[in-house]
């Protein structure tokens, strides 16, 4: 499911912002991560990064078409490594796609996508068991708006 950077549209904003948060992520992801749509159930490598669908609220300021305001876009990056590393691996993925995002805001705005003024909230961690390998996870939800 890799695709290049995407220009968010109104009518595409899922898919583009997807798109190009998946390629922004995963051109920086640190040494040795792989990035995914979703936690690989089968042949799992860790430590990866999941990208999770977009989820938008439109809000409308106008009745014109112009009038549409997406300032509510929150994509979920969950974090899952191996749990012997203890929390060293989850904290290296979120301090990269934390980085990733602050460095690279020139790149969202080509892309039509800002951060919004508090736009990482990170999530807790539960530890699970996949296969016979204990696993941390650790999830951020990222919020952006599309100029």
């Amino acid at each position: 499911a890799k695709m290049g950077y995407e220009t968010v549209a109104l009518a595409t904003v899922r898919q583009n912002t997807f798109s190009t948060i998946w390629n922004l992520v995963d051109v920086n992801k640190p040494s040795g991560w792989t990035v995914v749509a979703s936690f690989p159930e089968d042949e799992a490598s860790f430590p990866c990064i999941v990208i999770n669908d977009a989820k938008v609220k439109p809000r409308i300021v106008t009745l014109e078409t112009s009038g549409v305001i997406l300032e509510d876009i929150k994509i979920e990056i969950e974090f899952y490594a191996l749990a012997r590393s203890g929390m060293d691996k989850i904290n290296e993925g979120r301090d990269n796609v934390q980085n990733t995002f602050l460095s690279n805001t020139a790149t969202l705005d080509t892309y039509n996508l800002y951060l919004l003024e508090n736009p990482f909230d990170d999530s807790e961690i539960s530890p699970f068991i996949s296969g016979k390998q204990k696993i941390n996870q650790a999830a951020c939800i990222i919020g952006l708006g599309m100029k």
